[in-house]
């Protein structure tokens, strides 16, 4: 799907599992894939709908990283 589990090159699998994200992103955020291989990227839960990002959200962010890289994330398919 675009996105890899933190320091492993095999792809990530349903549950809670550390994701690598592309900026900051706040708990509760939603991730999809972004341009940087390997990473996703957060999105707002409000602007889910603005944008119309369903069927390509891959996770969402169970906490705040406002450096970027690793954060746990639940993984699902929405």
């Amino acid at each position: 799907m675009g996105i890899v589990s933190s320091g492993h090159n095999f792809p990530i699998i349903l549950g809670a599992e550390p994701v690598l994200v592309n900026g900051p992103v706040y708990e509760g955020d939603y991730i999809i894939t972004s341009n940087r291989i390997g990473y996703g990227k957060a999105i707002p839960p409000d602007q889910i709908f603005e944008q119309k990002l369903f069927g390509k959200i891959i996770a969402q962010s169970l906490e705040t990283n406002l450096s970027g890289g690793s954060v746990k994330a639940m993984i699902r398919k929405m």
